[in-house]
């Protein structure tokens, strides 16, 4: 398990004093520490980074926490993970700022990015040395939800085949804890979480890529190569 730094949407209503600083200066600060020294008073050390971002265009608090968490990455050798609106192409506007700031793109993942379907924004973003997250697969398979589970298996397998297999990560976006939701919250992940869990991608998706064709050097890769080299330290 990696434990993270960060910033999602807002300021937490409980922030220490490091955190209403709110400027790229204070943030990078705060990241910094709870990588080096260790979270809220704690030994342990965060591994990564995430910042949330909701809309296509980034507010200016969600601007201030990206470029922050480019100077701590730059700093400590901890890799991004960025939430974005894949279906908006929001991580066109991303890597601008990213990159104003120097970050090399090899230690940034764009999370959620198979909610896009649209292999013109993958190739963009993987030429220019960026990964892809590919953790809503299971919500394709609710008719509710597009582009369909069909869709977003097949982008996978397109980019492998076009030769970006170590630009891809698989995972679920499956609650941990969901025990400690409020029950309202507790109701509504549970419509959106795979019935799998955390083995969504062990029992469903890594079959699935079989089926198709995906081979076992490309499965490795993704699920092991992949990780292994985003998350260690440079």
């Amino acid at each position: 398990m990696i434990a993270s730094t960060g910033q999602r949407f807002f300021p937490p209503r409980f922030a220490n004093v490091s955190m209403p600083s709110r400027t790229p200066a204070g943030l990078t600060k705060f990241f910094t520490k709870e990588i080096e020294l260790g979270i809220d008073g704690t030994s342990i050390k965060a591994g990564v980074i995430k910042i949330g971002i909701v809309a296509k265009v980034p507010t200016t608090l969600e601007e201030t926490g990206l470029r922050a968490a480019a100077r701590a990455s730059k700093a400590t050798g901890v890799p991004i993970r960025i939430h974005h609106d894949a279906a908006n192409r929001a991580g066109e506007n991303q890597v601008a700022i990213l990159e104003e700031e120097g970050m090399n793109p090899a230690r940034v993942s764009f999370d959620h990015s198979d909610d896009s379907g649209d292999m013109d924004y993958y190739l963009g973003l993987v030429r220019r040395g960026y990964s892809l997250s590919m953790d809503h697969v299971h919500r394709g398979i609710d008719p509710k939800f597009k582009p369909t589970f069909d869709k977003r298996v097949e982008c996978i397998k397109l980019l492998i085949d076009a030769g970006f297999a170590d630009k891809v990560f698989l995972s679920q976006d499956s609650e941990i804890a969901g025990a400690l939701l409020p029950a309202e919250v507790k109701e509504w992940r549970e419509t959106i979480d795979p019935p799998e869990g955390l083995l969504f991608v062990t029992r469903a998706l890594i079959p699935h890529l079989r089926s198709i064709g995906v081979t076992e050097a490309d499965i490795r890769r993704i699920t092991v190569e992949n990780p292994r080299r985003f998350f260690g330290r440079v």
